[in-house]
């Protein structure tokens, strides 16, 4: 099989999945909301700022557990 053979028997999943990675509006960097606007920000702040996020949400579940 030749690779076009091969890329015109890809199924319709495969076919998105390259249309998603290759599409000139997937995200490469991190950003957040500000003001209604999108904000680039640095991946060192959006990973502190998720993993602060996930502890806050540990914690207030932690408090409404019941423990016996």
């Amino acid at each position: 099989m030749t690779a076009r053979s091969i890329a015109a028997h890809n199924c319709a999943k495969g076919a998105a999945v390259r249309d998603d990675v290759l599409s000139e509006r997937r995200l490469r960097y991190p950003v957040k909301l500000v003001d209604g606007r999108w904000t680039r920000i640095s991946w060192d702040q959006a990973i502190e700022e998720i993993g602060d996020k996930l502890l806050e949400i540990r914690r207030s579940r932690d408090q409404t557990r019941c423990t016996g």
